[in-house]
């Protein structure tokens, strides 16, 4: 009950559908991703606005458990994010999953007689699966792994033990096609679950699994409909234009992934980290290794034994074989699924497990039962489960505040350097040594080449700061551009400058010291001091490092303008000897006069404590380059 509330694009996507449905009865999500962190790299643009791309029917699920408790409480995403998000959670996650871990010990109890079995399989059911970190986060893999083990419990007992009651292949239907609306690969569950009860008994699948089965179908479809003019969600035009756009200047993120979602492994390699790797369905959870030998005795054992479903026990063998051999067929169809879409090489994208494998677990744990109950006594046996249960566990309470982030294998291997799915750092072109990143060129003055920035100075007056062309000059054979500064603050009179800039220079990447061009003479001590600390923007000469790239939106215009940060630290002694800490964050951005759109200054103690702040952010502009 701890959760961080709208802890990733993943989340906050399905978040925005279910305040926008709530609060304003749309699935358009225009006005709740303005909000502060609410935004989302999950939507897409359709007819003109922005939809989640996630199916609707579970969003307009929870939108109207929220609309509830919003009116028995009184609480609101406005009022009581954090409140709301964690009690929205523990209804649809954290109860559902503990009446599935009800109902998979009871149906343990009904397959082995060994207590040693249930108590291995509930231990790794209760502990030590990667479904446990999204029990902090709305996401999709709960409920269809709850659904999951819903499904199969009465099919099993339908199968197994030969019940006939109507309600339990109602609750196969409902359960396994509810599965389904969540994990769109669930339909080969669907189907492989059809075909079963259809073969044991044909009249009460088509009057009970079947009619139950179109409840969350037929509003799944019909929601898809509605919301996307198609049968199916959003997520499937990925690469198309409904993903990749440009919007008020900003270009989606699908347009050019960052990091793991880049997909750039090759298939073996993507083979590789998906099984024993960086996301290793083994590496990460080894206990599934056990599963693996528990499917492949209970297939032993039936072909051993040649025995065929019926009254006796061989038939009750045979029965729950047929489960396993579901279970091993489904993980291979959605793995190579999975494996074939090679343009979503991304594990997940950032998140703790292969996610798109995580309604399987059931099966997987199912699938435990008969290696326990062959070789559970054996000391080897019980020493490798503790080893694998114990990497299991780890891996998934490692992460337990939330499954968005890499697993613990990934950070070890990056920190090794055996993998770097990183971005490269932005650089400069050139060095740079002044917050003013580019002068005009040309042969005459540009009287539209001029910026203007305004802000409020460390004592909270008004300050303006304009730059502007002044035209080329040639100073003893140097060739100069004249830059006119203009600068003003509240109840001051304006100041005017002329500074003569050896573009050459500035251009190479030299410090005021080696720019600045003094046509009338050499100027005093404080004159000079005082020319390179405006240019350098710094006490100090410091050199600017390129740090983040990010699309800056201010009063000029409707598109966003794209800027790279720049930023320089240097430090200087007060008079009682205090260590000041003094930095420069300047945006450039190559689309404005003189390149500079926003400056950031910030004065720090020698304990990084901040003690005062400036900012400046342009306001006008000539000509846009």
């Amino acid at each position: 009950m701890q959760a961080e509330p709208l802890q990733s694009a993943n989340d906050r996507s399905r978040w925005c559908t279910i305040r926008a449905l709530a609060e304003q009865g749309t699935y358009v999500i225009d006005d709740v991703r303005r909000q502060p962190g609410w935004d989302t790299i999950d939507l897409v643009r359709h007819e003109g606005h922005f939809y989640s791309t996630k199916p609707p029917l579970f969003p307009t699920l929870v939108a109207g458990l929220y609309w509830t408790l919003d009116k028995l409480t009184g609480w609101t995403f406005e009022t009581h994010l954090a409140e709301t998000t964690r009690l929205v959670l523990l209804l649809i996650n954290i109860l559902p999953t503990t009446a599935a871990l009800i109902v998979l010990s009871n149906l343990t109890a009904t397959l082995t007689e060994s207590a040693r079995t249930r108590i291995a399989v509930m231990a790794v059911a209760c502990f030590g699966t990667l479904l446990l970190p999204f029990l902090n986060s709305l996401n999709n893999h709960t409920p269809a792994a709850v659904c999951v083990v819903f499904a199969l419990a009465p099919a099993m007992r339908i199968v197994v033990l030969g019940r006939r009651d109507w309600w339990r292949f109602a609750a196969a239907g409902f359960f396994s096609a509810f599965a389904f609306t969540n994990e769109l690969t669930a339909a080969a569950f669907v189907a492989a679950l059809f075909v079963t009860l259809l073969w044991n008994a044909p009249r009460q699948t088509l009057s009970g699994f079947l009619p139950a089965a179109l409840i969350p179908v037929i509003p799944f479809f019909a929601l898809n409909l509605r919301v996307t003019d198609d049968w199916l969600p959003f997520y499937s035009a990925y690469g198309t234009e409904k993903y990749e756009f440009v919007y008020e200047g900003v270009p989606s993120y699908w347009m050019d992934p960052r990091g793991i979602d880049k997909a750039t492994d090759s298939f073996p390699v993507y083979l590789l980290h998906c099984t024993v790797g960086h996301h290793g369905l083994f590496s990460l959870s080894p206990i599934w290794l056990l599963t693996l030998a528990g499917w492949a005795l209970a297939l032993f054992s039936i072909f051993r034994t040649g025995s065929r479903a019926g009254g006796n026990s061989g038939g009750l063998l045979a029965s729950q074989t047929l489960f396993h051999a579901m279970g091993a067929a489904l993980t291979l169809i959605v793995f190579t699924f999975f494996m074939t879409r090679t343009e979503n090489y991304n594990y997940g994208g950032v998140s703790v497990a292969l996610r798109w494998l995580l309604w399987l677990v059931p099966f997987w744990l199912l699938g435990l039962i008969p290696v326990f109950d062959r070789w559970g006594r054996r000391w080897w046996m019980m020493a490798a489960a503790a080893v694998a249960l114990a990497v299991s566990v780890f891996s998934a309470w490692y992460p337990l505040d939330g499954p968005w982030k890499q697993p613990w294998i990934y950070t070890l291997m990056e920190n090794a350097g055996w993998i770097d799915y990183r971005e490269p750092h932005p650089e400069f072109d050139r060095p740079v040594r002044s917050w003013v990143y580019s002068l005009p060129g040309g042969p005459q003055q540009d009287d539209d080449y001029w910026i203007e920035l305004a802000g409020r100075d460390v004592d909270g007056r008004l300050s303006r700061l304009r730059l502007a062309d002044a035209g080329p000059d040639n100073v003893g054979g140097r060739q100069a551009r004249i830059v006119e500064v203009t600068s003003q603050q509240q109840g001051a009179p304006e100041q005017v400058e002329r500074y003569w800039i050896d573009s050459n220079s500035f251009l190479a990447g030299r410090g005021p010291a080696d720019f600045l061009i003094w046509p009338n003479g050499e100027p005093s001590d404080d004159e000079r001091r005082n020319a390179y600390v405006f240019w350098h923007g710094l006490p100090r000469p410091g050199r600017y490092a390129a740090g983040a790239r990010r699309y800056l939106r201010f009063p000029l215009r409707r598109d966003a303008f794209h800027c790279l940060q720049g930023y320089a630290t240097v430090s200087t002694r007060n008079a009682t000897g205090e260590t000041l800490i003094h930095r420069l964050d300047a945006w450039s951005c190559e689309e404005v006069p003189f390149g500079v759109v926003l400056l950031d200054r910030q004065l720090q103690d020698g304990r990084r404590r901040l003690l005062a702040r400036e900012r400046m952010e342009v306001v006008a502009m000539g000509r846009s380059l």
